[in-house]
């Protein structure tokens, strides 16, 4: 099992694309503008931002390798959706992403 990422969707009602395997994404700048805007979102709702600024995650707490940024991504999305922060489901979970028609099974034909 594997963590993937994905753009929100712009229309209400429609699907998910299938995402990117985040840990093989070795592009550091797209995993720490996610972790930014998540922090943005969590400033904005009241609560802290968990130091996912520029200060910390390129300084004092600095991330080094996508697997440690992806980590941190599911945690703070895995908490979000936990908090239905926003109304909104900010993290799917195999089961409800099938059941859901987000997720496939197989990469059948």
């Amino acid at each position: 099992m594997v963590f993937k990422t994905n753009e929100p969707v712009a229309t209400a009602g429609t699907k998910p694309g299938r995402g990117a395997e985040c840990a093989i994404v070795s592009n550091m700048t797209e995993h720490l503008k996610k972790l930014y805007t998540l922090g943005e979102i969590l400033e904005r709702a009241g609560m802290t931002d968990f130091q996912l600024n520029n200060v910390a995650l390129l300084g004092t707490h600095k991330v080094v390798h996508a697997n440690r940024a992806c980590c941190l991504l599911e945690l703070v999305l895995r908490y979000m959706d936990k908090l239905v922060l926003g109304e909104k489901q900010w993290f799917y979970r195999p089961v409800a992403s099938y059941y859901t028609g987000i997720k496939q099974l197989t990469n059948g034909p």
